[in-house]
């Protein structure tokens, strides 16, 4: 922006910056209660909000509200805040559940159930946690098949061994 005296020109000096704002657990005394939500962009459905459908995307997501249907959001988190409610299967890498779900989770890295958090279906996960105070009705599948499975492969394989060699 430029200021005109007289015929002459003079430039305004520029903007100051502005640091972006950053919260610390002294100047937002819930931050440390819920450390455990994404720190990246969210986005976030709130308690007002009901979704029915299919949820799909690239980016974390934060539920308060209602989700009815299924969520794939492979690569980020999705967590399931106090007060929040999914009926839905959910695939993503983490799952955080602090609120309520029915349906199945599959989370490709954990799941962690908080503390009040209810959960009525099935997990798949190769890490899962259960805080005290957490409620669960269903079955856990921690990969115990495929560690089974490949267990069997390597005893097949040294019974092979033993036997070739006895021939030779």
């Amino acid at each position: 922006m430029a200021i005109f005296e007289k015929g002459r020109q003079t430039l305004a000096p520029p903007p100051t910056p502005v640091p972006p704002r950053t919260e610390s657990s002294a100047s937002n005394p819930g931050a440390e209660r819920n450390r455990w939500q994404p720190t990246d962009n969210v986005a976030t459905i709130g308690s007002s909000i009901t979704i029915r459908g299919e949820i799909v995307g690239s980016e974390p997501l934060s539920v308060e509200g209602t989700v009815e249907g299924t969520i794939e959001l492979l690569g980020n988190e999705v967590s399931i805040q106090p007060g929040g409610s999914v009926i839905a299967d959910v695939t993503s890498d983490t799952i955080v559940i602090a609120g309520e779900a029915r349906g199945d989770l599959r989370g490709n890295e954990k799941v962690v159930l908080k503390e009040g958090a209810r959960v009525q279906g099935d997990i798949t996960a190769p890490r899962v946690s259960l805080e005290d105070g957490a409620r669960f009705n269903g079955r856990i599948d921690m990969g115990l098949e495929d560690y089974n499975s490949s267990a069997e492969e390597e005893d097949s394989e040294s019974e092979d061994a033993s036997v070739a060699d006895l021939d030779g």
